[in-house]
């Protein structure tokens, strides 16, 4: 199993849009709300790719064997 983290822009928007809107994760995450929508996506990656630009890390993209795994960070 080969795992890689990238910062969290490089995440496929549908996939993103599919995880948070998935209830099960969703109740993990208590400023998340349903639905998730394109407009919330576009805000979400703004705000996390400001992160990295302004501090140089943020949240990550995590990959696994290639695809899309989900996203998260410290």
């Amino acid at each position: 199993m080969k795992i890689q983290l990238q910062p969290l822009s490089s995440a496929p928007r549908a996939e993103l849009m599919a995880l948070m809107n998935d209830p099960r994760g969703v109740r993990q995450m208590p400023l998340a709300s349903l639905p998730f929508t394109q407009f919330d996506c576009d805000g979400l990656l703004a705000a996390k790719k400001a992160m990295w630009e302004d501090h140089g890390d943020g949240p990550w993209a995590i990959w696994v064997d290639g695809q899309f795994a989900g996203w998260g960070g410290l």
